[in-house]
């Protein structure tokens, strides 16, 4: 066992260079980036530009008109021009949402009953003034939106794109980082992550991280291999380190094995036998000054099972002790590297408009309207259904991610790209960008991380939930995008997220106080009822079913990984467009409706290798299910009964089977079905407050009347828009009137689950 010792990295002993100034871009851009039409936007004679309050647009007329004048901003006069200014590849007319995009728009034969086969195309702009500092008088932002309109007939068609025009100046100068200068600003991210993100980065890399046992000296620049070392061989126990995750290539490149590990640590390695997504690495992490690279392939022995489990386990360890990750998003094979090819012209429009009252700052950066920077974007579609990504990417305290149009830096702290290398929070204050949520589960397995005042992850004066809601909330958040994942192995389905269950496990028992807290087959004991209420993303949205989980062991019918697809927790909030931290709220917590008795385990397993049945034993209430319809499809209207009053009553719900096998089955014989509520829970959504009642569907298993065996089928819901009905069917599932104190309701019936 290697000895635990303190990983911290100061990225250097200088202090950070300078990011970039106003004076290190060019003044305008917009000859290379920008069509003429888009050019003359910019350029146009000067007039007033009109107030918010006074304008309005007539699409009919194809103008922007204020309330006492009207005066045209036309774009494109022409369908063919705008077409061309796409092919030519002007920044404003290819984010532009026109339909149909580069065809004739083809006129009704016949509208509103009125025969024509007149048809035209024509675009617009549209300019207002969004903030403004009248005591500096500056314009601090503009929204621009160009519109395409086409009229056919008497029906008049429009889209349109917004954009913002931000100031240089003032707010965020660093703007498009040159394609030479990449390595510099990898540098820059780095320092600045190291040194001065004081509350979450900082105290991450402070963090006491198990070390790995090999890594791979890069050796300095101009050396033309690498080679092994192993770690008990490497005098400083806190030696700084970078990974890498990547996709698999084929043909395989070099990797370690027990018959060449002694030829690597000796000889090692030719650079240019390495893939070129390998070589960029290894040139960054000599440029940032960092001599140490682990990356799987060539650090763990790939033909040793015994090696695998050992490393697999501390897999967590190893990529959240590490300076940063880099992310080879774009690297699909051999030829492709972390660089995307870019020309001179730059990322986006740097304008100089000639408009009066325009205010001090004269130069603007054009910014489209909302920037995705979502896990799925960042990842890309070479890496974002890799099984063993989202572990590493979700551990990693920085990653360095190589997309195809360019580099992108997400921490605790902020998300910084090529674009915007300050960091988006900045330029897009107040008009949002997509986010992930990479950090929820590192504040889990560091909790000396304190986010500050202004993120919304805090816990209030009193809230005795708090912990429960976050671990549910970044749990059910990793299952729903790390499910629909897979792995070269189909057995690694649970190992490739064993390093976080390990430092979750620690969490737990820390925080919990609870020395056993149980993982099975990708759930925990602690809050399984939430865990349970998972429903197959298939049959939630599109309506198609995926097939059982087939591998060496056996994954229970009640856990999610026991499908071939991703998983859906509706009342898990998705991503949006916010910097913040979204914890759900804490007002009125879920009212659990059953209780787990236990769990017939080995015990805790970090790689979900167990190798019973894995039953469990729930108390709960259930009702007989019907079916509205013989023919069934993947989500199915039905029916519970239950008593009230002494009568029967029936209640709407929505089943959504898990997979195509248990579809099947229902069709060929819908009886013999249960639901059994698990939560009533508070949902706060744009049409109002609902209440959600939440449950899985069961079938029993064999003819035993004395083992009670059953199977999970499906997740059901049924949703109401009164807190009175949904008390009173509380009341009456419940068969006791509400605790006062929201404890678990007394139900008499027992059932076994495999």
């Amino acid at each position: 066992m290697q000895r635990i010792a303190s990983n911290r990295h100061s990225g250097g002993s200088r202090s950070p260079s300078p990011l970039l100034t106003f004076e290190d871009i060019a003044p305008s851009n917009a000859e290379t980036m920008l069509c003429s039409a888009c050019q003359r936007i910019f350029a146009q004679t000067p007039r007033p530009l009109a107030k918010y309050d006074r304008l309005w647009v007539d699409i009919a007329a194809n103008c922007y008109v204020p309330r006492e004048e009207a005066t045209r901003l036309p774009h494109h006069p022409t369908q063919q021009s705008f077409d061309q200014a796409v092919q030519d590849g002007c920044f404003i007319c290819t984010k532009v949402d026109v339909a149909p995009a580069g065809k004739p728009v083809k006129p009704s034969s016949s509208i509103m009953g009125i025969n024509s086969q007149r048809s035209y195309w024509q675009s617009l702009v549209k300019i207002i003034s969004m903030e403004t500092d009248e005591a500096h008088h500056a314009t601090l932002r503009y929204k621009v939106t160009v519109y395409n309109v086409c009229e056919i007939g008497e029906e008049v068609q429009g889209r349109a794109k917004s954009f913002f025009m931000v100031p240089v100046r003032g707010r965020k100068p660093e703007l498009n980082v040159p394609a030479n200068g990449r390595l510099s600003q990898i540098k820059k991210w780095m320092t600045a992550c190291c040194r001065h993100h004081e509350w979450g980065c900082v105290k991450y890399r402070r963090h006491e991280w198990a070390r790995p046992s090999r890594l791979i000296n890069v050796g300095p620049r101009g050396q033309d291999f690498v080679s092994l070392e192993l770690f008990e061989n490497i005098r400083d126990l806190d030696v700084p380190y970078i990974t890498m995750s990547h996709r698999w290539l084929e043909p395989r490149p070099p990797v370690l094995e027990r018959g060449n590990m002694a030829k690597l640590m000796r000889s090692g390695v030719s650079i240019s036998s390495l893939p070129r997504s390998y070589q960029d690495a290894i040139s960054i992490v000599r440029y940032v000054g960092i001599r140490y690279l682990w990356i799987d392939s060539l650090c763990i022995l790939q033909d040793s099972q015994e090696d695998f489990d050992k490393e697999a386990k501390r897999m967590g360890n190893i990529y959240a002790g590490g300076v940063f990750n880099i992310v080879a998003s774009n690297s699909g094979n051999w030829k492709t590297g972390l660089f995307s090819n870019r020309t001179d012209k730059g990322l986006i429009p740097i304008v100089q408009p000639s408009w009066p009252d325009i205010g001090n700052d004269k130069v603007f950066a054009i910014n489209p309207e909302g920037v995705d920077a979502s896990e799925r974007i960042l990842l890309g579609r070479h890496l974002y259904n890799r099984g063993w990504i989202h572990q590493e990417v979700h551990l990693a305290l920085s990653n360095l991610f190589c997309t195809e149009r360019q580099l992108w830096w997400a921490c605790l702290e902020g998300t910084c790209c090529e674009t915007y290398p300050g960091g988006l929070n900045e330029v897009f204050h107040g008009m949002g960008y997509r986010t992930s949520r990479l950090g929820i589960i590192r504040t889990l397995v560091v909790p000396e991380i304190n986010p500050p005042f202004w993120h919304k992850l805090h816990k209030k004066q009193g809230d005795q939930t708090f912990e429960s809601r976050l671990f549910v909330y970044a749990w059910l958040k990793l299952v729903q995008i790390y499910s629909g994942s897979i792995t070269t192995q189909s057995d690694d389905k649970l190992v490739a997220i064993g390093g976080i269950v390990e430092l979750l496990r620690e969490w737990i028992c820390t925080t919990r106080c609870n020395p056993e807290p149980g993982y099975f087959s990708g759930m925990w004991r602690y809050c399984l009822l939430e865990q349970l209420t998972w429903c197959a993303y298939g049959s939630y949205r599109a309506n198609t079913l995926d097939c059982r989980w087939t591998g060496t062991y056996r994954i229970p019918t009640w856990s999610w990984a026991s499908i071939n697809g991703a998983v859906f927790y509706d009342h898990i909030t998705g991503e949006e467009y916010t910097h913040d931290w979204i914890l759900p709220g804490a007002s009125k917590p879920s009212k659990p409706l059953a209780k787990i008795l236990s769990l017939s385990t080995t015990g805790l397993d970090p790689l979900g290798r167990t190798s019973n049945r894995n039953i469990l034993k729930i108390q709960g209430a259930t009702f007989p299910v019907s079916f509205k319809t013989r023919e069934l499809d993947p989500m199915v209207w039905a029916d519970i009964e239950y008593n009230q009053s002494g009568s029967i009553k029936r209640l709407g719900i929505q089943i959504y089977f898990d997979c195509s096998e248990e579809l099947l089955e229902a069709e060929n014989d819908q009886s013999g079905y249960i639901a059994m509520p698990l939560l009533l829970q508070e949902s706060k959504q744009e049409r109002g407050l609902f209440l959600i009642l939440r449950g899985i569907v069961l079938h029993k298993i064999g003819d035993d009347e004395e083992m009670q065996l059953y199977k999970r089928c499906g997740y059901f819901d049924s949703r109401f828009t009164h807190w009175s009905r949904g008390e009173l069917i509380l009341n009456t599932i419940a068969k006791n009137p509400l605790v006062k104190d929201d404890s678990v309701y007394s139900v008499d019936d027992i059932y076994l689950i495999t």
